[in-house]
């Protein structure tokens, strides 16, 4: 016969999974609701149900996201990926080289950090041998996957359940404890996915061309505002064939103060008509010159406003942990305290009938945003979007880059051989990079990801309640 408390604590449990798989509640506050739920109910007490953020395998994974991204500024990953290049011209080759490599980075790194820094090669290696990233990009996903069942340090799940066997029986798994089955799985499933996984990926897709297409610019919705010296008021939009080729279209005008568009070709423009249209706003600027129209952002700004000093564009991808999700451009102005401007976006599955600034973005939305050229990377990481154009890989200094790996390799020897438990060899890695210049102080802590934190704290109060009862 359960108890009262047994029930509650399962009633809480499933709670907390539907809202888990629900996804309208992000993930880390789904943790807190629980936790305060079994605070309500006096199940765990206050010492016990903030336990969990100070608990070693929370530590640990805090110290290994910091970790990651000194070794990306080290140059690690381009380094190794720069010897890539020359071998990718055969597809299957390909395949099996950037799964490789992001495996086995994602087995000393975060899994998602590890893909974050493969993508870019992968795009520009697909590019340069005319191929479709449809066929990289879901096998490199499922490599940083395996590779993280490899070690200890690989998954935020392996961490935990080595330090509750070191609560239980004193003593916990070691880095490489994982390694005779994740690695064994890891080889296997890289195999599958290499010589056989691939081939399962729709054929319309493979059959793409896109490197340009995945990221097509012609997909870009930018507005444009009719000025008073305009050639084309009075015309009516299916008139205008400067602004209907195979190049640029015409999604739609705004008027005044209206939230949506107006897609009536009959429509006849006038002064501070807003066009919507599909194109890439660098490219347009002849044509906008001879129409007379500017160039707008969402912020309200005009493009040549946006362009004055060491401004540069970017294309970037919205993520699932992403601030932006959810919220609109007014928020995007909010955070970024009017820095960054909202170019263009691209929008796929949904027709937008709104003008850009009313715009609720999506997770998969691919926004062209304009910033200072200085603070790209810190706009990136504070938002949490991947970036997607094309960049030069940037190889690291050699002394950099062997300085990095020593310090991490010295960091898993200290605690593999038990000379400090593994969170604080971890930790003082992370703080050899920070004083060594490979982690700049302000970004020592932006590198950690708050959310999966908050939910591991936030969750092992949850797991101790139902040892107890």
């Amino acid at each position: 016969m359960m108890t009262s408390d047994q029930i509650t604590i399962f009633l809480i449990l499933f709670a907390s999974l539907i809202l888990f798989a629900w996804g309208k509640i992000r993930y880390d506050l789904v943790a807190l609701i629980a936790m305060m739920a079994l605070l309500l109910f006096k199940l765990v007490t206050p010492h016990e149900a903030f336990s969990g953020f100070g608990h070693t395998a929370v530590i640990t994974v805090a110290a290994v996201l910091v970790i990651s991204q000194a070794l990306k500024n080290a140059g690690v990953v381009d380094l190794v990926a720069s010897y890539l290049l020359p071998y990718s011209s055969n597809a299957i080759v390909h395949i099996a080289l950037l799964t490789c490599v992001v495996t086995f980075f994602s087995a000393f790194m975060n899994n998602v950090g590890a893909l974050a820094l493969l993508l870019p090669v992968a795009i520009a290696t697909c590019k340069a041998n005319n191929r479709s990233p449809a066929m990289v990009l879901m096998p490199v996903a499922f490599g940083s996957i395996l590779g993280g069942m490899s070690t200890m340090i690989g998954t935020p799940p392996n961490i935990i359940i080595a330090n509750y066997r070191h609560d239980v029986t004193g003593t916990a798994f070691s880095m490489f404890d994982f390694s005779p089955i994740g690695a064994i799985i890891a080889v296997v499933g890289v195999a599958f996915i290499s010589l056989i996984g691939w081939r399962l990926i729709p054929k319309q897709r493979l059959q793409e061309n896109p490197p340009e297409q995945l990221f097509e610019v012609s997909a870009y919705l930018t507005e444009a505002k009719v000025l008073a010296t305009s050639p084309l008021i009075g015309l009516a939009v299916k008139e205008i064939e400067a602004l209907q080729n195979e190049n640029i279209g015409i999604a739609g005008v705004a008027s005044g103060n209206r939230l949506t568009l107006n897609t009536n070709p009959q429509h006849s423009l006038k002064e501070g008509d807003i066009l919507i249209l599909r194109g890439d706003p660098s490219s347009l600027q002849s044509t906008f010159a001879e129409s007379q129209l500017e160039i707008q952002t969402a912020s309200g700004k005009t493009f040549d406003e946006l362009t004055a000093g060491e401004l540069s564009l970017t294309e970037c991808v919205i993520t699932v942990t992403s601030p932006l999700v959810g919220r609109d451009v007014a928020y995007l102005r909010r955070h970024t305290a009017n820095s960054v401007a909202l170019i263009g976006l691209a929008h796929e599955g949904k027709i937008i009938r709104k003008r850009l600034r009313h715009h609720t973005f999506n997770t998969g939305d691919i926004l062209l945003l304009q910033s200072e050229t200085a603070f790209v990377n810190d706009m990136l990481g504070e938002l949490n979007l991947l970036p997607l154009a094309q960049r030069d890989i940037q190889l690291g200094q050699p002394r950099r880059v062997l300085v990095a790996i020593s310090i991490f390799m010295v960091a898993i020897a200290l605690g593999s051989l038990n000379v400090l438990p593994m969170a604080g060899a971890f930790i003082a890695a992370a703080l050899a990079y920070a004083l060594m210049g490979l982690l700049p102080g302000k970004d020592v802590y932006r590198n950690i990801d708050w959310p999966i934190i908050i939910l591991l704290g936030a969750m092992i109060p949850v797991g101790l309640s139902l040892i107890h009862i």
